[in-house]
């Protein structure tokens, strides 16, 4: 495995970014990776289970992601709750 493809440990994505515009997010990083698409996908779910992706897949995904922080609240970090504001989750009180 190539130096650049190593794990590093991170905690959260930079940001949000809306539904459809997941799929060219997800397509540059494959095209400028020279990664497959289906592989990009499964290393960022990967991301969410484990806490670590790879550098150059990280580092193209905040490239990617960049000009939408803009206008975009950073996504919470592991294992803080997102504030929704809703209705508490049933047996939990904790708003959902």
């Amino acid at each position: 495995m190539p130096s650049s493809t190593k794990p590093s440990a991170s905690s959260s994505p930079p940001v949000a970014s809306p539904p459809d515009q997941g799929w060219n997010v997800l397509r540059r990083i494959s095209q400028r990776t020279n990664i497959k698409l289906r592989h990009v996908s499964e290393l960022i779910i990967e991301w969410a289970r484990t806490g670590n992706l790879t550098a150059d897949i990280r580092t193209e995904l905040e490239q990617q992601l960049a000009p939408h922080a803009r206008n975009r609240a950073p996504v919470p970090e592991a294992g803080c709750a997102p504030v929704t504001g809703g209705h508490p989750t049933p047996g939990t009180g904790v708003a959902g």
